[in-house]
């Protein structure tokens, strides 16, 4: 009705039966309509309401009360001429624990009270279907569970009826955004394979692992060694004028506030990308990590004294795979004792002075126990490719695998069997990748029209114009060996011929020189 602008006459007083999002909502609406005194009224405690707390405290803010512990018995209207509606309440207390530990509510026998009220919304939650399903033969066939929703498989979307399908909060009740649309999507796939009579596609294998189900369960030994930063306020508007309009409370982070926020990460996901066996190993003989307590509180320090790679101990199987893939013997790794699980107690991984950061132990290591510092992970849902190409930073022409995300390149990878490499990368092949995202790399030509003019940005047709122009014009003024050139150690041996000839027979001088001599 507020969103169809609809003229209300909700009287003084209103009552919100419900401790939902969508109450809180209500809440807020009615005092934007010109109701002066809005009341929720919920049977537990504040905590335990399902809003979130910010939107409990944000309706607080702007005047919304709250009685807690109290459900309605009885509305009825009231002769009072001051307000149109008598609604009965009980207090309620909490009774003895269920076997899920889950406490009931409870009314308190003599403890009824009355509210008098103008208008009464109720909030109690959403139900697909209110009783029983309304329609013919197939719809008295669709089960329906206690909460009002549609009885179907978490894993299909098919419901009680062979051909009918449910999902969303239709099926799971008030759920995300997001799960709404990925119940969407398995709904889709499963419709099109029994539409079509196809095999239905195997469920994706996940490999889920957590520290916790909330922040509370974390332990804070995760946090060793990190600084606490204090979350950013975001500016808002003062409730005695959000209250005047339905315009934006939130004003949004300036840049500054949004930077800091964003460093706040502690970018705490696993970016072993695909190397990491373990994901693979775990789904594969269903070893459910989780219910195996491994990691849940980290053993070691993560280790970050290496100037290319991270280590964290808390991953190493003891494989040894990283010592065998150096050809330096630049890599240790040892611990105290073994248990009788074969699991490996008191680790030490070990990088010697010979140590070049070649990086070739962290594309070995089956775990993601050894990881790249300089990595980036790209919140894009796409899947990571391969591109083969040739690296760029002197002219062996080692052969590289660039793991691209969306427009990202993650990290620099390299195939053992393609030459001339086979492999190998030194430290600036496979750590040296970042350029690429440095906000100062220069993507364009830039030319500088006139003497204290700025550059600009211009096509490469009119950048060589202009080189050719001012090569002739110094060449007919000076002579050829007023000019020189100096190649770079990221070109090919074709291409510092090529750059060599053109400066000996094209320009006619001998001034040709290699920049990394310097």
């Amino acid at each position: 009705m507020i969103n169809e602008e609809r003229e209300l006459d909700l009287g003084r007083h209103a009552a919100v039966i419900g401790g939902n999002n969508i109450a809180m909502e209500v809440a807020r609406a009615l005092l934007r309509n010109g109701v002066e005194q809005v009341t929720v009224i919920y049977p537990r405690a504040r905590i335990e309401m399902p809003a979130h707390q910010r939107n409990i405290r944000e309706a607080e803010k702007e005047g919304v009360q709250f009685l807690l512990m109290a459900s309605p018995i009885g509305l009825c209207g009231t002769p009072e001429g001051n307000h149109r509606l008598k609604l009965d309440l009980v207090r309620m207390k909490l009774g003895k624990p269920d076997k899920l530990g889950k406490r009931p509510v409870e009314p308190i026998a003599d403890s009824t009270n009355t509210l008098t009220i103008d208008t009464v919304v109720s909030s109690l939650g959403q139900r697909a279907v209110a009783g029983t399903m309304a329609g013919g033969e197939i719809e008295a066939q669709l089960k329906i569970k206690s909460n009002g929703m549609f009885d179907a498989s978490p894993r299909t979307s098919e419901t009680s009826v062979k051909g009918v399908f449910a999902g969303g909060d239709a099926a799971a009740g008030s759920k995300s955004v997001i799960q709404a649309v990925v119940s969407a999507r398995r709904a889709v796939v499963n419709i099109h394979a029994y539409i079509m009579d196809q095999p239905k596609e195997a469920a994706d294998s996940r490999f889920n692992f957590t520290r916790g189900r909330s922040f509370d369960d974390v332990a804070l030994k995760n946090f060793d060694g990190i600084n606490v930063k204090l979350r950013e306020k975001m500016p808002e508007r003062p409730p005695e004028v959000t209250v005047q309009d339905f315009d934006e409370v939130k004003l949004g982070f300036t840049e500054k506030m949004a930077k800091r926020e964003a460093e706040r990460c502690l970018s705490c996901g696993c970016t072993a990308f695909e190397r990491c066996d373990l994901k693979r190993l775990d789904i594969e003989y269903d070893i459910k990590l989780n219910k195996t307590g491994m990691g849940t509180v980290p053993t070691y320090p993560l280790n970050t004294d290496h100037r290319a790679i991270t280590v964290d101990a808390n991953k190493c199987i003891l494989c040894g795979r990283c010592e065998r893939a150096c050809e330096y013997d630049a890599l240790e790794v040892r611990a105290e004792t073994i248990t009788e699980d074969g699991l490996p107690q008191g680790l030490t991984i070990t990088f010697k002075e010979n140590c070049v950061s070649c990086g070739k132990c962290v594309d070995s290591c089956s775990t993601g126990a050894l990881n790249k510092n300089n990595r980036i992970v790209p919140i894009q849902s796409e899947e990571v490719r391969d591109v083969r190409t040739t690296c760029p930073y002197c002219g062996t022409g080692c052969q590289i695998i660039l793991k691209v995300k969306g427009h990202t390149v993650m990290e620099v990878t390299a195939d053992p069997a393609v030459g001339p490499n086979f492999g190998d990368l030194c430290v600036k092949g496979r750590f040296g990748h970042q350029f690429i995202q440095h906000p100062d790399r220069l993507k364009t030509p830039l030319l500088r029209r006139q003497k204290g003019m700025p550059l600009e940005p211009v096509k490469w047709d009119e950048a060589l114009d202009f080189i050719a122009q001012s090569f002739s014009a110094i060449s007919g003024e000076k002579g050829s060996d007023a000019l020189a050139g100096l190649s770079s150690a990221r070109c090919t041996s074709e291409e510092n011929y090529a750059f060599q000839k053109f400066f000996r027979v094209g320009i006619g001088t001998n001034n040709v020189d290699h920049c990394a001599r310097y």
